[in-house]
């Protein structure tokens, strides 16, 4: 069980590396005005290219690449946090069922700090990109 929370946190904080990554690109290679989506008449359809073929829209007409990733890390930061909560729950699980036992004890302590270091991490993503952003702005 020990192996399969290690895969996971490890799993998190590659998944918000990823994403953060992702954003910080974003951010810094956005087009302003909003890139190639033009909002068309159909209410909700935006011509992608300028081709015939109509697509749909799912972030609303008129959004941008920035708006698009912002509520996609959204999403993700909010199972990170789910999956954080559940961890932490689990490692007071195994301290309260630790019987005595002092391994099992201190294995139930190091699960929850590593849950809590993870969703600090995890709450921290958006500050750290926007930190990021403004350094990059200013060089």
């Amino acid at each position: 069980m020990k192996s399969l929370l290690l895969k996971v946190s490890k799993g998190l904080i590659a998944i918000n590396v990823f994403f953060i990554s992702a954003i910080f690109s974003a951010k810094a290679l956005a087009v302003p005005g909003g890139g190639v989506n033009t909002a068309a008449p159909g209410g909700g359809v935006d011509s992608v290219g300028g081709g015939n073929g109509q697509l749909f829209n799912y972030f609303g007409s008129g959004s941008t690449l920035d708006s698009v990733l912002s509520k996609i890390i959204d999403y993700f930061i909010g199972v990170s946090v789910s999956v954080a909560v559940i961890i932490v729950i689990y490692g007071a699980w195994k301290i309260m069922t630790a019987s005595g036992d002092p391994k099992k004890f201190q294995e139930g302590q190091k699960t929850v700090l590593y849950a809590a270091i993870g969703l600090l991490v995890i709450l921290l993503a958006r500050g750290i990109i926007g930190a990021l952003y403004g350094i990059i702005q200013t060089l």
